[in-house]
């Protein structure tokens, strides 16, 4: 089960999109709270400009390593499309990690209990009213 989640931020520490200035984070829930783990700074890439843009995902796929969950307020286009080519999980929000992160953990988790596990999503709902 995916452990960390990445979320594309402006500089105001809110989510932001591909079109804007800005890092991408990835979080990692350590000791019952999520804390930052490492970032990336990024800048715009035109989709008409193809050949960079591939250039900068791959470099984004290396810095993500593992990391299959991205969250961000708009994606869409290319990097959507390259996103899911790649087995990426992706959300859409507006706000700052904090309001949202816990969520998408539980949204992800029951995903995987109900895609890997079929015959216990009866006791999906206890499993997740446990945080381990």
């Amino acid at each position: 089960m995916q452990k960390e989640i990445a979320v594309l931020l402006s500089f105001g520490n809110r989510t932001s999109t591909f079109a804007e200035h800005g890092r991408l984070v990835v979080y990692k829930k350590v000791n019952g709270e999520w804390q930052a783990q490492r970032s990336m700074a990024y800048v715009p890439q035109s989709e008409s400009n193809l050949e960079l843009l591939q250039k900068w995902l791959k470099k984004m796929a290396r810095f993500l390593e593992d990391c299959k969950i991205i969250v961000g307020r708009t994606i869409a286009g290319v990097p959507y499309d390259e996103l899911k080519k790649a087995g990426c999980s992706i959300w859409e929000r507006d706000g700052c990690p904090h309001e949202f992160l816990e969520k998408i953990r539980t949204e992800e988790l029951s995903r995987f209990y109900a895609k890997e596990h079929p015959e216990k999503t009866a006791w999906l709902k206890i499993l997740l009213a446990d945080p381990f």
